[in-house]
């Protein structure tokens, strides 16, 4: 049996309460290991944003000194409320991962 982490959300008051954009390394490690089948929009640059699963292996690093929120992620178990959030805040098109297949 999984054990859930607590984690508290932080977000700005407009931002709906299934989004969860993590700060740290800490919070975006826990929000995947408690919402593996979520959705992460990872955003490498100005144009380039991709969408994943929370279990994706892009996302498992070894190396703890490797930053995992460089790039902005935003996270939440609802696929559709997620890109219309995404497409309102950012307007960027969405790849879509070729590993985890979302």
């Amino acid at each position: 049996m999984r054990r859930r982490f607590d984690l508290k959300v932080r977000r700005k008051m407009s931002e709906p309460s299934n989004i969860f954009i993590p700060t740290t390394r800490d919070e975006f490690e826990k929000w995947i290991y408690n919402h593996p089948d979520g959705y992460v929009i990872n955003r490498k640059s100005r144009y380039d944003a991709m969408i994943h699963f929370g279990h994706c292996g892009h996302f498992k690093h070894s190396d703890q000194s490797a930053s995992l929120t460089d790039n902005l992620k935003v996270c939440s178990t609802s696929l559709e409320d997620l890109e219309s959030h995404w497409l309102d805040k950012y307007a960027i098109r969405l790849k879509r991962c070729k590993d985890c297949k979302t």
